[in-house]
């Protein structure tokens, strides 16, 4: 299991090659221990690049992704190269060893409070929208499930629940599914499969699972800097369940929007 999870704010999970994804996670409410710590991908410059100047965590990538993600001067970049307060896990392989503490990181940084990236109702308002007892997002290689339990919905992978390091299972408020286009970034891995990028700036379809309930509707982000906004079909702002929020970037015709 994932270290840290169970206390992120947002998490993004973005397919990368064979159909796998990997998830970015946000941290600003409680810090801990995290991990496995892995590779920078391209997809990840359409989400940091919206909070203001955050710290970018990652355990390296490829000389022109890591050359292309370390241009960007409004992120404070903390890859396992060019800092320090990584540790090897001993329980764990490589390469899915790699843990880092988010204090050591933050006790190094005096970077602004980050932008905020959704707009939420007040907890006594609930949601209107179609009812939503559970959330279906199969990516080639990982099916997810989410199970409404009239207070967050619950996650499931491959057939199984996805707990934490505790054995607890992960549940968050609200789960986002925005559609974007796939570029082919022309690289592959050692297997030859093609490394895409889910490019997160323009506008597209988006689905928001909230308070039990599904609203569609559409995100739009004008540039890489912008927090995305999130509208129904009459144009209206659509706000989020206060609390944690985990986000599935698929393709535009994925049939989880």
């Amino acid at each position: 299991p994932q270290a840290g999870l169970e206390v992120a704010d947002i998490v993004y999970e973005e397919p990368v090659e064979g159909g796998l994804t990997r998830f970015a996670a946000v941290f600003q409410s409680a810090g801990t221990t995290v991990g496995p710590v892995r590779s920078g991908r391209t997809t990840d410059i359409g989400i940091f690049n919206s909070f203001g100047r955050p710290l970018y965590i990652y355990s390296g990538a490829n000389l022109p992704t890591d050359s292309l993600l370390r241009a960007f001067e409004n992120v404070s970049n903390r890859s396992y190269s060019t800092t320090s307060g990584y540790f090897r896990e001993p329980a764990r392989r490589a390469p899915s060893n790699v843990y880092t503490s988010l204090f050591d990181h933050w006790a190094t940084g005096d970077e602004p409070a980050p932008r905020a990236q959704f707009a939420y109702r007040a907890s006594s308002v609930s949601a209107e929208g179609a009812p939503a007892e559970s959330v279906n997002v199969r990516y080639s290689a990982n099916a997810v499930t989410w199970d409404w339990d009239g207070e967050r919905y619950l996650r499931t992978q491959r057939g199984a629940a996805h707990n934490d390091t505790e054995g607890n299972q992960l549940g968050f408020e609200n789960v986002v599914v925005v559609g974007t286009d796939v570029v082919d970034t022309g690289f592959g891995d050692s297997t030859g499969a093609t490394v895409p990028e889910y490019p997160f700036v323009g506008t597209g379809p988006a689905a928001i699972y909230t308070d039990g309930v599904k609203i569609t509707g559409t995100w739009t982000k004008p540039r890489l800097s912008a927090a995305a906004t999130f509208t129904d079909s009459s144009g209206e702002v659509i706000e989020l369940t206060p609390g944690r929020s985990w986000v599935h970037l698929v393709s535009k015709s994925s049939a989880a929007l």
